[in-house]
């Protein structure tokens, strides 16, 4: 796992499992070159939580790239697994980690659909504050 990082992450708001993991995955196993952040088009659910999450993470460390897209995704796994294809399409050449605690259900099975993607990984962390991983073998 050589290649820069960069971590997606669903916003909503339940904030701490997002801060938590790029906290984490920025200060070990490499760091974060990237942050890129998936919201939908509900303000005080999902919108909201991300721009402050985005305002966050700038200031918190400058040296991150922080990708909002303008324009706000859907809530089915189509729309969340299509989104992470295409940013890293955009951004080639990155290990990708998946935080797929935010959003809802129905997004993170469009998160865990991205297994399929090559040099991903999917974490998520449970309320009792364990953190589950999954990647590809092979």
């Amino acid at each position: 796992m050589g290649s820069p990082r960069a971590m997606v992450i669903l916003a909503s708001e339940q904030l701490w499992p997002n801060i938590q993991g790029l906290v984490h995955w920025y200060h070990h196993e490499g760091g974060i070159r990237d942050l890129f952040i998936y919201y939908t088009d509900d303000p005080k659910k999902s919108a909201e939580p991300a721009k402050r999450f985005a305002a966050f993470a700038r200031k918190l460390y400058a040296n991150l790239n922080v990708h909002l897209p303008e324009q706000p995704g859907g809530r089915l796994p189509s729309d969340v697994y299509q989104q992470i294809a295409a940013w890293q399409r955009q951004v080639p050449d990155r290990y990708w980690i998946i935080n797929a605690t935010g959003g809802l259900k129905l997004m993170f099975a469009g998160a865990l659909r991205a297994l399929d993607l090559p040099q991903t990984e999917i974490v998520y962390r449970e309320l009792s504050g364990e953190w589950y991983r999954w990647r590809k073998i092979g």
